[in-house]
Order: structure tokens, then C-alpha cells, then sequence
């Protein structure tokens, strides 16, 4: 039956009416987003548990799937669905950095960082660094030196180890190499190498030079070729990071 005209018309029953649609609205909207998230943390798992396979490459589709993923991440709050897109763009954003699509690297990498801080959320060290030193390099390629430096200035903030360090210091090296600043690449690489507890001349002598070429040439001589090749490999943590150091001086970015 009908309503008599004179209730349906009245303030009360309107804004009773207009709280009863806004409840059933937002119950259906609930309900909707709670099976969306669920929908969007099985599409998400399932993708990562395919990248993860031992010796699998990324998938040819990945950034068409990152992409749809990033989308649908605006609709959803459960911070282990946001991890694992975060985890996602950085696949991605690797995967084009090796197929020199700098931009696009750019844009996972920064979404990435994103999702990972969205609602007060925080990621896991691990990939908010990796994110973070992406990003960076994304930059450095782009000639985005001001952005670069904002990135590293983020990651030495967080970092609490010279050697966890050590991947922002290299690209700090390689941009100034790459914008033909050899003297500061020099002097910072000097700073970090005596951090690092090795300490080197800021202006060697010849006979110094001379001398170690020498020392290095006698000792070579004591072992076979063959020997040579059979010698362990480098594993002392300071030691390979002076390597990368020394290489990261003479490679730009």
C-alpha cells in the first residue's frame, strides 16, 4: 500500500528515506569493495607466484598486467595487496630499465614507493630501497640530476651501514662522471674509501705509483695463469665495495 500523501511529503520521512538509501549504499559499496580487494589480492599473489618461479624470466605481458594492477590499486586499502603491486613495479621498473625505457622504469618505480606509503602503510626496507635506488637511476639516466639527488638523499637517510650504502654512493660517482664533474666524483669516492678504512693520496707521486706497480707485478709473478684462475673469489664485503667504487669512477651512468 501506498504511503498517504501527506507522510511521504513530510521533512522527517524525506531525510529517514535519504539516511536508509545512504546506508544501503554504503552497505553495497562495503560489500562490493571487501569482494574487490579479495578478487585484487588473488590476481595480485597469482602474478607474483608466476615471476617467482626458479629461472623464470618476466613475462612478456608483465608491464600490461603491472599496469592494470595500478589501476585497480586506487580502489583498494589492505596493505599486503598494495606490498605486492609494490613489489610488482619493481619488476617491472627493472625490466625496462634493461630495455632502456627509462620513463616508463621511472613511473613503476615512483608508483611503487607509492603504494608502499599509502595510509600510513609501510613497506619493508628492502623494497622501499630497491624502489627508491630505481628511481634514482631512472633519473641519473634522465638527466634529472636535481630528482637523482632528492632519491639518494632519501635512501643515505634511511641506510644505517656505509656498505648497505654503497649502491647510492656508486650512482652518486657515476652522475658526476656522466656530467663531466671528474673532480667531485674523485673527492666523494675518496671520502667513501676512507669510511671503508683504505686510505689513498689525493695526489699520488709517480714514485709512489711506480712502486705499487712494481709490488703488484712481483707478486702476480709468484703464480701461474692457471693458478690465478683457480684463486677463490673476492668475498670480503669492504674490498668488493672498493672494487665497485673504483669502477663506478671510471663508468658513467
Amino acid at each position: 500500500p501506498s504511503l498517504p500523501l501527506h507522510v511521504a511529503k513530510s521533512r522527517h520521512f524525506q531525510i529517514g528515506q535519504a539516511l536508509w538509501k545512504q546506508q544501503t549504499q554504503n552497505l553495497l559499496k562495503t560489500q562490493l569493495s571487501t569482494e574487490y580487494q579479495a578478487l585484487f589480492r588473488t590476481i595480485s599473489k597469482a602474478s607474483i607466484e608466476t615471476l617467482s618461479w626458479p629461472d623464470r624470466a618476466p613475462l612478456d605481458n608483465l608491464f600490461e598486467m603491472v599496469n592494470h594492477l595500478n589501476l585497480g590499486s586506487a580502489w583498494v586499502t589492505a596493505e599486503p595487496c598494495l606490498l605486492q603491486v609494490g613489489w610488482l613495479n619493481l619488476v617491472a621498473g627493472q625490466k625496462a630499465l634493461d630495455e632502456n625505457a627509462y620513463e616508463a622504469a621511472q613511473r613503476y618505480f615512483e608508483q611503487g614507493i607509492k603504494l608502499g606509503a599509502r595510509d600510513g602503510s609501510l613497506a619493508p626496507s628492502s623494497l622501499t630501497q630497491a624502489l627508491s635506488l630505481g628511481a634514482a637511476k631512472s633519473a641519473c639516466l634522465l638527466g634529472q640530476w636535481p630528482r637523482m639527488t632528492e632519491w639518494i638523499e632519501q635512501i643515505l637517510r634511511r641506510e644505517h651501514s656505509i656498505l648497505d650504502a654503497i649502491a647510492a654512493y656508486e650512482l652518486q660517482i657515476e652522475a658526476a662522471h656522466a656530467e663531466n664533474q671528474l673532480l667531485k666524483a674523485i673527492e666523494l669516492t675518496l671520502s667513501i674509501l676512507t669510511q671503508l678504512g683504505f686510505s689513498f693520496p689525493i695526489q699520488p707521486e709517480f714514485e709512489l705509483i711506480g712502486e705499487a706497480l712494481g709490488t703488484t707485478a712481483a707478486e702476480v709473478s709468484k703464480y701461474s695463469v692457471e693458478e690465478i684462475v683457480a684463486f677463490s673469489e673476492m668475498r670480503s664485503p669492504e674490498s668488493l665495495a672498493v672494487m665497485r667504487l673504483i669502477a663506478a669512477i671510471i663508468t658513467p651512468c
